[in-house]
Formats: C-alpha cells, structure tokens, sequence
C-alpha cells in the first residue's frame, strides 16, 4: 500500500509516492532514549544534565508521549515478596493486577481498558517494590483522582492479601502531575544498580492497551514528518 511523502525540489515542494515502512520497534536503547527526549522539554533537560549516571528504560521516550493520568508506588509488607526469585516475581505481579482489577471493580473502569506501565525497582536495601504509571485514557467513568484514591485504599488496607503485618505495605499513589511530565517520566523509568555497581536488569511490563498507544504516538509522528516540508 503506497502512502504519499513531499520533499523539497527547485524550491517547491513535490509529491512522492513510496511503499509503507514497517512498523517500528518500540525498543529503543538508552542512550536512544536520551537522545530522543534530550531538549524537548527544559525540566527533562535539567534532568538529564544532573542524573548522567542513571540510564533509562528502553521504553523511556515512549512513555514521555503518553498523556498519564495515574503516578504510583505500591511496597510489599512480606520479606518473602521483595526478593529476586521466579516466584516472588509472579506473586507480586499477580498482587499488582489483583489491585488493578478491584480497584476497576470499584470505581466502574475496565481493567482491559487500562495503559499500564509497572516497573520493579529493588533501592539501597534490595527488597523489590513495584513503581507505575496508568494513561488517562482508559480510566473513565473514574476520574484520576477517584482511581488513585481507591487503589491506594485497597492497598493499604490489605484487600488483595492475606497477610499479617498489613500496616508494612505501603502505597503512594496519586493522580499524575502533568506540570511536571518528564520528571515524573524519567523517575519512573530509571534504572537502577547493585552493590556491586552493576545495573539490574530491568522488570518492566507494558500493557498492551499502552503499546497501542505507543504506535499511535509513533504514526502520528511519522505522518507529521511525511508532510513538512
């Protein structure tokens, strides 16, 4: 299928037929990540230039394109849940969507509907602990208001768990302060190290409702550049 592109000849702009590109990998290094974000926005600029030894998620420039409506933390009150194993790792992911669904279940969202980004950072201390963000779009009827303060109820209060010790699992989670955008963004997507000075490999996981909206993002770009002149 031909799509049409423009480009500049004798000082007009002439139209081009070429064949569709393939969609584009969403993976992206992180030193693409930075290149690509680097300049567009001051507070992200300023960020970058103070935290050059942090690298970012390959998922990093993606995520910034996204309108977010949700910023969270969410810790694990249970030794047995913050370590390294395949199976801490499957418990606490399935505790995370069983907080996702009951939150949805409460506040009227679908949970099909949701663009999430859920990554594992594990701090000076190595016990894991989930970090997230949640796209605006997905969230109706629920206001990001209503939906921060409900999962973070339901955390809190121990009710996708059965566990003692409930006040040891804390949650922060709150709507998503678009004035500060790519601050928000970079924290959630940095990348940590070990004692050791290593960096961890990164635990991260996109829904398939936020790919989609990376694809959109990304054909909205290309078609943009298709036309400039």
């Amino acid at each position: 299928m031909n799509t049409h592109a423009f480009s500049e000849r004798n000082g007009q702009c002439v139209e081009q037929k070429r064949m569709r590109q393939p969609r584009p990998s969403l993976w992206l290094t992180s030193e693409q990540s930075r290149a690509k974000m680097d300049g567009r926005d001051a507070s992200l600029e300023a960020w970058l230039l103070s935290n050059a030894e942090y690298r970012l998620s390959p998922f990093a420039y993606h995520l910034g394109k996204v309108e977010w409506g949700v910023f969270g933390t969410v810790t694990f009150g249970s030794g047995w849940l913050t370590g390294q194993s395949s199976w801490a790792k499957a418990e606490r992911e399935q505790l995370f969507t069983d907080l996702l669904q009951e939150t949805c279940k409460r506040c009227g969202s679908r949970y099909r509907n949701l663009a999430v980004y859920r990554k594992t950072e594990y701090g000076g201390a190595m016990q894991a602990h989930h970090v997230f963000l949640i796209a605006a779009k997905g969230l109706y009827p629920a206001s990001p208001q209503l939906f921060a303060e409900t999962s973070q109820a339901i955390w809190k209060e121990g009710q996708v768990f059965e566990e003692s010790g409930k006040g040891l699992w804390q949650a922060v989670i709150e709507p998503f302060d678009k004035a500060r955008h790519w601050n928000a963004v970079t924290y959630q997507a940095k990348m940590e190290r070990d004692a050791s000075g290593k960096w961890i490999e990164l635990e991260e996981y996109c829904s398939g409702k936020l790919k989609r909206l990376f694809h959109e993002a990304n054909a909205r770009d290309s078609s943009e550049s298709d036309f400039a002149c």
